[in-house]
């Protein structure tokens, strides 16, 4: 990483982005780079849900599928952020003329899944979920694989916590989606 991009000196999110080739796996938090760590587990459970929701888009041709790259800028309460979710689905009829944007996406997404990885910090999670709420995303699923829950978080709405052998269904964002939680995390061995 150049000196410019020192992680302690303060950027723009017009800044982040000039320099995105050399800022893969960070988010920009309060004018700061922040790195997105993640380990194979995390992401392998990244990938599942990957190929999961966009297994289901593309067959019933819903929308645009993103993966842990995907910058977004979406938040007016939180303008300087740059937030990458592990997973997010927009759906078709929100990009004009359906073209994707060149740098970050302004959209909120319609839903975002975040993987707990092992080296992340639960106070940061909590932080990235309350912006995504803010910003209005409606259907959020949080995959924790050591507790082997999927969390689904919905703005004005308690958690609600789905076991194992629970169905996660996309609901009106996803319609048709319906998978066991059991489907998004790593097979046990026999």
């Amino acid at each position: 990483m150049t000196t410019a991009l020192n992680r302690r000196r303060k950027l723009t999110p017009r800044q982040f982005l000039h320099n995105e080739g050399e800022l893969v796996g960070y988010e920009l938090v309060d004018g700061y780079l922040e790195k997105k760590s993640m380990s194979a587990h995390s992401s392998f459970l990244n990938g599942r849900a990957y190929k999961l929701i966009t297994e289901h888009v593309d067959k019933h041709k819903l929308g645009w599928t993103f993966d842990s790259e995907c910058s977004y800028t979406c938040s007016r309460e939180f303008p300087t952020q740059v937030r990458k979710p592990d997973v997010s689905f927009i759906r078709f009829g929100r990009f004009a003329e359906e073209v994707l944007p060149e740098g970050y996406i302004t959209l909120v997404p319609d839903l975002v899944v975040e993987v707990i990885s092992p080296n992340e910090r639960y106070l940061r999670l909590k932080k990235k979920l309350r912006e995504f709420i803010a910003a209005g995303v409606p259907l959020i699923w949080v995959v924790d694989s050591d507790s082997r829950v999927i969390q689904v978080h919905r703005p004005n709405q308690p958690m609600r916590e789905l076991q194992e052998d629970e169905i996660v269904s996309g609901e009106s964002i996803l319609p048709g989606f319906a998978v066991t939680v059991a489907e998004f995390m790593p097979r046990k061995p026999n």
